[in-house]
C-alpha cells in the first residue's frame, strides 16, 4: 500500500473524531465538564492518587436540600464510596459526618460526588486542607 493512501480504518477514525468533536461542541458548558469526569474516571483506573481501604461504617450526609443515611464501602485519602438510597447526580456537593478509620474520631467534611453507580452506590472525592489524613495516620508538616 502506498504510505500516502489513507487505510480505511484510519478514515473511520476521523469520522468518528469529527462526529465525536461535534457532538461535545455543542453540549452545554455543565454537560461537557460532566462529560469531563466521567471520562476520567473510566478511563484513569489504576492512577489512584492513594490506596482504597475496604471500610463498612456508617456515614451521615447532606446535600442542599436533605439529609441521608449511608454505608461506606471504602475509603482514601482522596476519597470514599458510599451505598445508599436516593438519586444523585455527579458534581452535586455533599457535606459527610463519619468516624475515621484507625481512630474513633468523628469527622465532618465535605467533598463532590464524581460518579454515579447503578447499584446505589456513588464516589465522592473529599474537599481537604492540605495536610489531611483521612485514613487517621499523622501526617509529618510538609510531607
Amino acid at each position: 500500500m502506498d504510505k500516502n493512501s489513507k487505510n480505511p480504518e484510519d478514515q473511520e477514525l476521523s469520522a468518528a473524531d469529527a462526529h465525536l468533536i461535534d457532538l461535545i461542541s455543542n453540549m452545554p458548558v455543565h454537560d461537557r465538564k460532566e462529560l469531563i469526569k466521567q471520562l476520567e474516571d473510566k478511563y484513569s483506573k489504576g492512577k489512584r492518587q492513594s490506596v482504597r481501604t475496604e471500610y463498612f461504617k456508617d456515614v451521615d450526609f447532606a446535600t442542599t436540600y436533605q439529609v441521608y443515611r449511608g454505608f461506606i464501602q471504602n475509603i482514601s485519602d482522596h476519597g470514599m464510596l458510599i451505598e445508599t438510597r436516593g438519586s444523585f447526580a455527579v458534581g452535586q456537593k455533599i457535606t459527610m459526618s463519619f468516624v475515621l478509620p484507625y481512630s474513633d474520631e468523628q469527622v465532618k467534611m465535605t467533598g463532590e460526588i464524581v460518579r454515579v453507580l447503578p447499584e446505589g452506590k456513588f464516589a465522592v472525592k473529599f474537599y481537604k486542607e492540605k495536610g489531611d489524613d483521612v485514613l487517621g495516620r499523622q501526617k509529618k508538616p510538609g510531607s
